[in-house]
């Protein structure tokens, strides 16, 4: 008589209930809490191709969406509410807006954006030990450019340029 084999390997699987609020948990700690947003469906639609040519990604899911309308936000707040003082933190900006036409309308890659701030000798804002920023004289790199594709972190570098308490 053959036995049985005993596929088993861990633990059951988890409800889809279980599953769901595991991955809710892990959202929030990576995000932030959920806040409902509604819309229709068309909105929606817009929204999806829109962090599609962001992203790259042509099924965006709750992660992507929400890093996306997180940057619009940042976005808008740095455009048209955040007060901007002192020639830093307006190079900053210039160089954000520079950077955000390159990598969207363009679609360059950031070595790309890299090798033309190089040749045109742009300086690297750059913060120093105590915390103020600097525009340097050096090369940029790769982290340099990556850094304009988080409006919040843009938003937190012209606050430090012109000396604005965090939010």
């Amino acid at each position: 008589m053959a036995k049985a084999k005993d596929n088993a390997k861990g633990p059951p699987p988890k409800s889809e209930c279980e599953r769901q609020a595991d991955r809710r948990k892990k959202l929030e700690k990576d995000i932030g809490p959920s806040v409902a947003l509604y819309m229709s469906l068309s909105n929606k639609k817009r929204l999806d191709q829109a962090v599609d040519k962001l992203t790259g990604n042509y099924r965006p899911g709750t992660r992507e969406r929400s890093f996306f309308i997180a940057d619009l936000v940042n976005w808008f707040y740095i455009d048209h509410v955040m007060k901007r003082s002192g020639e830093i933190a307006e190079y900053i900006y210039e160089k954000y807006c520079e950077i955000w036409e390159l990598q969207i309308a363009e679609e360059m890659k950031d070595k790309d954006i890299v090798a033309l701030m190089n040749k045109n000798g742009y300086l690297v804002p750059t913060r120093n030990k105590e915390g103020y920023i600097s525009l340097e004289k050096r090369k940029w790199q790769e982290e340099d450019v990556s850094l304009y594709r988080s409006a919040e972190k843009v938003g937190v570098l012209i606050g430090k340029a012109s000396k604005i308490p965090d939010n």
